[in-house]
């Protein structure tokens, strides 16, 4: 799969997962935070570098694993950059049954599909909460997270559009998509669709 079909491929994702769950309409209603970003310490720091810390994700146990120890970490009621393990976690919870359950042709790849776009994020994660420099679509969504003024709903968009946009086009890339993964490929998005009720009720 070249760059330019794996970056519509992307956008078909992104309109499916935000238009058809109502993601902007739970974004409209809900109200900003008067804190977003708690007080750091050394420890939680140093906490969050090893969380962020990509090189333990190699099977979708580990990305599943990453994923859910962020989302206990950051999901507090004070914490923006916790939006999105939330909604992330949920979509993994999903996702992992179908790899399991004989869905796709090629489970490996859907597999490596799951670990790569974890990988992604993560990475560019750790970049941030250790004052490295995230990519350029990450650093703006979590430049998101800082502002309090705006919802926990358009923080978390910002964060999806960055996933889905970007980090997914280029992880169907980097695991050597070709066409006969056409089938999967929607299979998988599927799973995304399943997943949109979860994270619009969080």
């Amino acid at each position: 799969m070249n760059v330019r079909r794996a970056l519509c491929a992307g956008l078909v994702a992104a309109s499916v997962l935000v238009g058809g769950a109502g993601l902007v309409g739970a974004e409209a209603a809900a109200a900003p935070a008067t804190r977003c970003v708690p007080a750091s310490t050394p420890e939680s720091e140093k906490r969050l570098a090893e969380l962020t810390d990509v090189s333990g994700i190699k099977t979708f146990d580990d990305a599943r694993t990453a994923i859910s120890n962020l989302r206990k970490e950051l999901s507090t009621s004070d914490n923006y950059l916790g939006t999105f393990p939330i909604a992330f976690d949920n979509i993994l919870q999903l996702v992992g049954p179908s790899i399991a359950s004989g869905t796709y042709d090629d489970p490996e790849w859907a597999e490596a599909l799951a670990v790569e776009v974890v990988r992604l994020y993560v990475g560019n994660l750790h970049e941030f909460v250790t004052g490295g420099t995230p990519q350029a679509h990450w650093a703006e969504a979590f430049k998101l997270t800082k502002k309090c003024d705006r919802s926990p709903g358009r923080v978390l968009l910002g964060q999806i559009f960055a996933h889905l946009i970007v980090d997914f086009p280029y992880a169907l890339e980097n695991i050597g998509t070709t066409a006969e993964h056409t089938r999967d490929y929607y299979a998988f998005g599927n799973a995304l669709v399943d997943a949109t009720p979860t994270i619009v009720g969080t």
